[in-house]
């Protein structure tokens, strides 16, 4: 402080006036603003200043700037001499004050009540802003915000403008079948490289690890394919849609969480206005869903569609290939696929008949149509008006009508659903490995198969021998003795694998040396293309290896047109 003298002071007057400052307590300035504690120190402080300094006089704080003191009239909330400024608390760090800005708040608050109704104060209009969300980050948002940027709005049309097609080969999802003739349908959403095409992916997850077996949470995510292969499956371009959580699988009530999305959909299907970073000119922007991603069950669940009994084969909507035996329905009838004259068709090794029928036939649209609208009508979930459900109708194959179809285009889609052939691979794979070591519940070769031989009247070598009061089952060429087992579950471990290609195969087999156990999906892939066909090589008979063979070979070829 300067511009105070005291003639009975002798000494230096900058003394003087450190003098004055130590004589205060200061303690006050750390405790938490409109206290009792603060509001004293302020107003002890104010007569300290007002006793020792005139009207005249002029006052400066540490920094050289003039300090204009303000007095607030606010009736009785606050004393008429407190006098805040923003340097009053300059000891206290910023970050560590919870309570900055509550004044400006409190005023208004007290302004608002005085003038009525007809006035908002602050913290109301804060609250209201609260309540708004702060990034919309929903697909139709994260789709329009890719043409912000020059590179992106540049990239998003790569599928048109800088693909070179492979023949025989799927580099990019734009040289299958289904993406040419949805171009050809709707020709004026092809013309426009801009315009966005998606998959909609979805499968349950555990988010607690091992932690709970009884959780599953359902994220859906859209996926845009116009990008480069190495952009489509970036997960930064990923578009999370909906989360679905809950303990248990959403099911058929998957439709209700799956409205508010088909609703931004439909807005993105009849445009949206958009301005392309990269000419800086207006457009509007249209998106559509080319298929679906998921995996066997999953169909069920997006597609609506039976996927048990006579009619769970999605590719046999009349005549269908299924077959019932002892315990379950089978599908044995897919030599009908085959063509005419091939010789499978007039072996009867496989099911003891020759097959001489057409491969089923598919619904006309006229006909789909009428078996969704027979389902209409379903509700999800569980309703206190339900009553028991009727049996369906001999040739019904849809069990509800998914909201999927209240797309436009969704009905001449030439394909609606993909299935993920690493799950695929996984099934086959557990069950493969389940039968040839004899794992309980995965394996096939087992009582009720026995009997449906018998019932059928092939393979008699492998029936069961009634022995007195019990049967024997003699042994399958296709399982492992535990010597066989051991060899196989041996080369398992002395295999070696470059790094990233495949996880130690060694820390699956079980102690005893004899089984396996904890395969991942990614172990299942590589064992059936790979390793298995190796694996039983001298170990099984000849006509087992090369059947195997021939199956990886058919799986490792499918997934390099990808």
């Amino acid at each position: 402080m300067q511009g105070y003298t005291d003639p009975d002071w002798q000494g230096d007057p900058d003394d003087y006036n450190v003098s004055l400052y130590s004589v205060m307590d200061r303690s006050w300035i750390n405790s938490k603003r409109f206290s009792n504690e603060y509001m004293d120190g302020v107003n002890e402080f104010m007569t300290f200043v007002s006793e020792r300094f005139g009207d005249d006089e002029e006052i400066w704080i540490h920094h050289g700037e003039p300090l204009d003191v303000v007095t607030h009239e606010i009736d009785d909330h606050v004393d008429e001499h407190t006098s805040l400024n923003e340097d009053s608390d300059m000891n206290v760090d910023e970050e560590d004050d919870p309570d900055d800005g509550i004044h400006g708040i409190v005023e208004e608050l007290y302004t608002a009540e005085e003038e009525g109704q007809g006035k908002k104060s602050m913290f109301a209009i804060q609250l209201e802003e609260m309540k708004q969300e702060l990034y919309p980050s929903g697909p139709c948002t994260r789709l329009k915000r890719i043409f912000s940027s020059k590179r992106m709005a540049e990239e998003v049309q790569w599928h048109k403008l800088k693909r070179k097609p492979l023949e025989n080969e799927l580099s990019h999802p734009a040289d299958g079948e289904s993406w040419k003739d949805f171009d050809k349908k709707y020709g004026w959403f092809a013309e426009d490289a801009r315009n966005i095409r998606l998959g909609l992916a979805t499968d349950g997850f555990n988010p607690f690890g091992k932690m709970s077996s009884s959780y599953s949470m359902w994220p859906v995510f859209l996926i845009p394919y116009n990008f480069p292969p190495w952009e489509c499956v970036e997960q930064s371009n990923f578009i999370m849609g909906l989360l679905i959580p809950g303990r248990e699988c959403p099911g058929k009530d998957i439709d209700v969480f799956l409205e508010p999305l088909i609703e931004e959909l439909l807005e993105l299907w009849k445009g949206v206005p958009n301005i392309d970073a990269l000419t800086k000119k207006k457009f509007d922007l249209h998106a559509a869903i080319i298929w679906c991603i998921h995996d066997c069950p999953g169909l069920s669940i997006l597609s609506g569609r039976v996927t048990r009994g006579y009619y769970a084969c999605v590719h046999c909507d009349k005549n269908p290939c299924s077959k019932r035996i002892r315990n379950k329905i089978c599908y044995i009838g897919h030599r009908r696929f085959l063509a005419r004259d091939h010789p499978l068709r007039r072996s009867k090794v496989f099911d003891g008949n020759v097959e001489n029928r057409e491969k089923p036939e598919k619904f006309t649209t006229d006909e789909l149509m009428e078996q969704l609208e027979r389902v209409k009508d379903v509700r999800p979930g569980k309703h206190p008006e339900s009553k028991k459900r009727k049996r369906n109708k001999e040739g019904q194959c849809w069990k509800r009508r998914l909201c999927l179809w209240d797309l436009p285009f969704w009905s001449s889609l030439k394909l609606w659903h993909n299935l993920d052939v690493m799950h695929i691979e996984k099934n086959i794979c557990e069950y493969i490995l389940g039968t040839f070591l004899g794992m309980a519940g995965k394996s096939k070769d087992n009582t009720n198969s026995r009997l449906d031989l018998e019932d059928m009247g092939i393979r008699k070598h492998l029936h069961l021998i009634h022995d007195g009061d019990s049967y024997s089952a003699p042994h399958a060429p296709y399982t492992m003795t535990k010597t066989q087992k051991a060899d196989f579950c041996d080369f398992l471990k002395s295999v070696k694998f470059p790094d990233v290609y495949a996880s130690n195969l060694a820390t699956c087999v079980t102690a005893d040396g004899c089984n396996l156990q904890g395969l991942k999906t990614h172990d299942c892939h590589i064992l059936l293309q790979r390793i298995i066909p190796t694996a039983v090589r001298g170990i099984m008979p000849k006509d087992i290896y090369e059947a195997l063979a021939e199956l990886g070979n058919f799986f490792s070829n499918y997934v390099q047109k990808l």
